[in-house]
């Protein structure tokens, strides 16, 4: 499904990443471990496509995707939840959700089987969401990249 092979990436003229290969296949998952700094969050970043490899390509069902926008990672079943604050802050955590499955087909079912997994969102879907704590904000947007529907997180 997701093939990652020889990426060279980095930030300005530091390359994090030398030659990384990771092969992820239809219904798998793949661990990414590493210490401070190791550049896990620069490989995800550039499978998402919001860092551009200098060397490597990145292929998703045999498609090279290099070079494609992460809008069009995202149409093609790619989410990604970055660390950090991933929500509207002056939404509640049901407006959050709401928001991601307006125009979506079957929004409605996406919301309620995110809230199935994160039975604690449900609890809280009138509280705005700058008011949860850091785990629940967490657990929000793993949610709200839920309800997107994609094949690969």
């Amino acid at each position: 499904m997701l093939q990652i092979d020889d990426v060279r990436v980095g930030y300005h003229r530091s390359t994090v990443l030398h030659g990384v290969s990771v092969d992820l296949p239809q219904d798998g998952v793949v661990a990414v471990l590493g210490h401070n700094g190791a550049g896990k969050s620069t490989l995800l970043r550039a499978a998402v496509g919001l860092l551009t490899p200098v060397g490597g390509t990145i292929r998703l069902d045999g498609e090279d995707i290099t070079r494609r926008k992460p809008h069009e990672r995202v149409a093609r079943g790619m989410a990604y939840v970055p660390q950090g604050q991933q929500s509207f802050p002056h939404l509640t955590t049901a407006e959050n959700l709401q928001l991601v499955a307006d125009g979506r087909r079957r929004g409605k079912e996406a919301v309620a089987a995110a809230l199935d997994l994160f039975p604690a969102l449900r609890a809280l879907s009138n509280r705005r969401a700058g008011l949860l704590s850091g785990g629940q904000r967490q657990q929000l947007a793993l949610a709200r990249a839920l309800v997107t529907g994609p094949r690969i997180l």
